[in-house]
């Protein structure tokens, strides 16, 4: 499995130029992450650097498991809820992604452009302090966006994730 998941720097007609994290990471007044010069997170800084590349092997396993279950489904396959609390399996992988989006990304990483401004509504239906979220039986009455849509939505959100976490390693070297 490659190291980098990338992305084209194509313009899309919903989300202008697919590029969530800028390029340069750490270089002046172009840091993605604020640096706390204060001993203690130096050190944990460093710490999470150590477990970054194992870090990026687990994210990547799981989010290739996940994608790879379905497959060989449809995009109809994947739509319809068994009951209230059984998530659909295409609203589940947006989901986990929206998790990654809202939590890591959007928290995180300074300037980080959301794929879509819709999905927060959409893909919530737990985090009542993330905003507007729909109910959790109303998951398999979703028929769009299409599970072609969230698998490009994923590509997106990995991608971000992935440069976030080349950014840390960088700036933990430049620590060292």
């Amino acid at each position: 499995m490659p190291r980098r998941v990338t992305l084209d720097n194509r313009a899309d007609q919903d989300h202008g130029v697919i590029d969530p994290i800028y390029p340069v990471c750490f270089d002046g007044s172009n840091s993605r992450f604020k640096v706390i010069t204060i001993g203690f997170e130096r050190l944990m800084l460093r710490a999470i650097v150590l477990a970054d590349d194992r870090m990026w092997q687990r994210f990547s396993t799981v989010r290739s498991v996940s994608t790879s279950l379905v497959e060989n489904l449809s995009d109809g396959d994947t739509t319809p809820q068994s009951m209230p609390d059984a998530s659909p399996a295409k609203w589940h992988l947006a989901h986990t992604t929206w998790f990654f989006e809202s939590f890591v990304l959007s928290e995180c990483v300074p300037h980080y452009h959301a794929f879509n401004a819709r999905f927060p509504t959409l893909f919530n239906s737990y985090y009542e302090a993330k905003g507007t979220r729909i109910t959790r039986g109303a998951r398999g009455a979703i028929t769009r966006p299409s599970l072609q849509d969230i698998l490009q939505y994923r590509v997106y959100v990995d991608a971000a994730v992935s440069r976030a976490l080349d950014c840390l390693q960088h700036l933990g070297a430049k620590l060292s």
